[in-house]
């Protein structure tokens, strides 16, 4: 029951108060509740009258639901937010479609202009455009000094020169890596290996980058003396060379050449010119002994080895645009895939400004607050009035169940029936016996009965998942179409009457003849009627009596792929059916009643409740919840099986934190959504805003603020993060902690969907509900 205070003049409830003093005396209450006026009030009259006050409101609501308003495009605040944000997206998506493809170019303007500002906490990064760029960094695992060359021309060889150097004693050791090592041509990346005389303290480490000029000297030698015969000479030169002093070089490469010997060789001999210096960088490094990365583990003890550590690497380089754009996919799926924490870590160890760390994670947030939370609001919200009190979902239910009763000759057992609504589910637990007019098939009774209730549940909004049980009790009576049989007919052998034993035969031939002409005139029309639609007869039954026709058809359609392009319900194909054979039959069918019953052979119950949405039990077989079909494209696609499996889990993690919200209101709303570890993104922030009655612009700017303050807080932390984690060798834990992180949103996320199918599928009246059966029926 709800809590709030009822407002009687707004809600029109008629109080018997009747002098006005706002106090109900007992001779009011005696007028208003003894309807036929004998001086006592009995239980049936005090039902009706409560039934009938129920019913009315009832209608009031069904009224307002079934007026088809006409409104805007943009009628409220939430159409302009869900506006806002597909504008928004096809801006952002824009953005890094055009940054990723390389549309743009590859420009470090952007990164380098921001840098200056607040948003980057570092030194302004060094532009590099493509110019060749060099960085330096040790690798301890390898014990060496690694240096990669960036923007480098591919036919172009180049030299690396290094020193290592104090300021007070000097060059300590140096070295190169020639023009000629066709391993650091290929790579671009060169590696200096620690030495012995590399002890403890800190150092310079300066790297120069040179572009060689080489030429390439080619001579032909006899191969069994090994003398010169002649000289072949061809310059290589760079590709700046022009192209007078290539024609000049051509010319010579074509001089003829002399070869006095039968197996001549030829010898490459590479020459280095003057060589032109491209790029340098130095670092400051310290190198140290360390105990080994894992020696922290119980039981792993390790010798200490040389680290060295980059202390002051200067500023950072500037980040391309295409770059940027390539990290923003990668940082959206890591945030979609393992949560915020997961893409912040991904992207401080990679050295990703926090600014465009920060901006992706906020328009994710965007993108979530601006487009799922509108439509979820737009589908689930209702107002005050709208809104069914438990009493009034019990009493459609109880309205559903009789109208199907009749509808498909049915007794519903009103003293076993069972009602209660849950915070996951409203659950239904119906009996029923047949009568000698029932089609009895448990299957179509339940999936009727399940129509009934959700496309009520349609009209006035109730979404929550039906848990409905119904069980066929006492003799089965009726039509059993299952074996093609009349049931609980007890055949007793009258007295037999000679004088009119052949008048009865004669009578009992004449019925025989009738229904037969009666199946041949059904058989015909359903065939014809099968023929014209595609469709298959896969066993048809047709029984008939003095009072009643009864038809059984199950069908299956002849097309490819029917499950998803049959669209036709079992009742379209029942109403169809009836038309053609009553137009068939005409007169041979006289008083009696047509009964018909359809079902498609590959129809699930999905299809044929008409449920917008079905869960199975796990772990309890036979145990399905249904959903009432939403309207429209957006209840369409919240009624997907991603979609509702997420929105069901979120919804379920909001019902959780409840009454935190309910206490702290809009301020624990945003705190709920900044702090992390509390499974509180935006979109559950928003739900359990929306389940706590706020008021949509206030879900949305507290959620808003607290999502903005957690990516920027993440963001900017990522950094100091893999720095700590760097400075107590926990190198090797980052991808372990993003390993962890993305499986602890795996196991979070499947955890919470087992406990909300345990909750949801839990048998709180079952027991109960069998222990009356069988009292009553044994």
């Amino acid at each position: 029951m709800s809590d709030e205070i009822t407002d009687v003049a707004k809600n029109s409830i008629e109080v018997p108060d009747f002098n006005g003093d706002n106090e109900l005396s007992s001779d009011e209450l005696q007028t208003h509740f003894d309807l036929n006026e004998d001086g006592i009030i009995t239980t049936e009259e005090f039902i009706e009258k409560i039934e009938d006050k129920i019913d009315k409101e009832i209608e009031t609501i069904r009224n307002r639901r079934l007026i088809k308003k006409r409104k805007k495009l943009l009628s409220g605040f939430e159409d302009y937010t869900l506006f806002a944000g597909i504008l928004f997206s096809i801006i952002y998506f824009g953005i890094l479609l055009t940054m990723s493809s390389g549309i743009l170019g590859d420009s470090t303007e952007l990164d380098h202009s921001l840098s200056e500002t607040i948003l980057d906490t570092g030194e302004v990064c060094d532009v590099i455009e493509d110019a060749p760029w060099l960085n330096i960094y040790s690798d301890n695992d390898r014990q060496v000094m690694v240096v990669e060359a960036y923007n480098l021309n591919s036919s172009t060889a180049y030299e690396l020169k290094w020193k290592r150097t104090t300021t007070a004693d000097g060059i300590l050791g140096e070295g190169e890596i020639t023009e000629f090592d066709s391993d650091f041509n290929f790579s671009r990346t060169g590696q200096i290996a620690y030495g012995k005389d590399w002890h403890v303290g800190e150092y310079n480490f300066y790297a120069e980058l040179y572009e060689a000029d080489i030429e390439i000297e080619y001579r032909v030698v006899n191969a069994e003396t090994n003398d010169n015969v002649t000289i072949q000479n061809n310059s290589e030169v760079n590709n700046n060379n022009n192209s007078e002093n290539s024609s000049n070089t051509s010319s010579a490469n074509n001089t003829p050449i002399s070869v006095n010997s039968l197996n001549p060789e030829v010898e490459v001999v590479p020459h280095s010119n003057e060589t032109n210096l491209v790029s340098e960088d130095n670092v400051v490094f310290e190198v140290k002994m360390e105990s080994g990365a894992w020696d922290w583990f119980p039981g792993v003890d390790a010798e200490p080895v040389k680290a060295a550590k980059v202390t002051d690497a200067g500023a950072r380089v500037c980040w391309g645009t295409q770059d940027l754009g390539n990290w923003g996919w990668g940082l959206m799926g890591a945030e979609l895939g393992g949560g915020r924490e997961t893409a912040m870590l991904t992207g401080g160890s990679a050295g990703i400004p926090a600014w465009w760390m920060a901006f992706v994670s906020l328009s994710l947030s965007v993108l979530t607050l601006f487009i799922l939370y509108p439509l979820i609001y737009k589908v689930y919200h209702q107002e005050s009035d709208d809104k069914l009190s438990n009493e009034q979902i019990e009493r459609v239910v109880v309205l559903s169940l009789k109208h199907c009763a009749k509808r498909m000759k049915i007794d519903i057992e009103w003293d076993i029936f069972k009602f209660k609504v849950k915070e996951l589910s409203i659950d239904v637990l119906v009996a029923y016996r047949t009568t000698d007019s029932t089609i009895a098939s448990k299957i179509d009774v339940r999936a009727e009965i399940l129509k009934e209730i959700l496309n009520e549940f349609g009209i006035f909004r109730v979404f929550k998942p039906v848990l409905l049980v119904v069980k066929p009790v006492g003799e089965i009576t009726g039509v059993d179409f299952e074996h093609l049989t009349r049931t609980n007919e007890s055949l007793k052998p009258d007295v037999i009457n000679s004088e009119h034993l052949v008048e009865d035969y004669t009578n009992f031939f004449k019925d025989l003849h009738n229904l037969s002409k009666i199946e041949d005139v059904i058989r015909d029309t359903l065939h014809s009627f099968f023929k014209l639609r595609n469709i298959t007869d896969k066993g048809t039954a047709v029984l008939s009596d003095d009072h009643a026709i009864f038809v059984r058809v199950i069908y299956r359609p002849n097309q490819r792929f029917a499950f998803f392009r049959f669209k036709q319900s079992s009742l379209n194909i029942e109403q169809q059916l009836r038309e053609e054979l009553e137009l068939g039959l005409d007169s041979q069918l006289a008083d009696r009643e047509l009964i018909i019953s359809a079902r498609n052979e590959i129809a699930t119950l999905s299809d044929r409740s008409e449920a917008g949405r079905i869960e199975t039990s796990e772990s309890k077989k036979g145990r399905v919840a249904a959903v009432a079909r939403q309207d429209g494209f957006a209840g369409r696609v919240l009624q997907t099986k991603f979609f509702g499996d997420m929105l069901s889990t979120v919804e379920y993690t909001a019902q959780e934190k409840r009454e935190f919200i309910n206490k702290w209101g809009f301020w624990g709303l945003i705190v709920f959504v900044w702090i992390p570890f509390m499974a509180s993104g935006v979109l559950v922030g928003a739900v359990l805003g929306m389940l706590s009655r706020m008021k949509f612009n206030r879900v949305l700017w507290a959620t808003l603020i607290g999502g903005s303050a957690a990516s920027v807080t993440w963001a900017y932390t990522a950094e100091g993060i893999v720095t700590f984690m760097h400075k107590f060798r926990l190198e090797a834990i980052i991808p372990l902690a993003i390993i962890v992180f993305i499986g602890m949103a795996v196991l979070h996320l499947r955890s919470t969907r087992a406990r909300r199918q345990t909750e949801l599928f839990e048998d709180t009246m079952l027991e109960l509900f069998n222990s009356d059966i069988e009292a009553k029926y044994g």
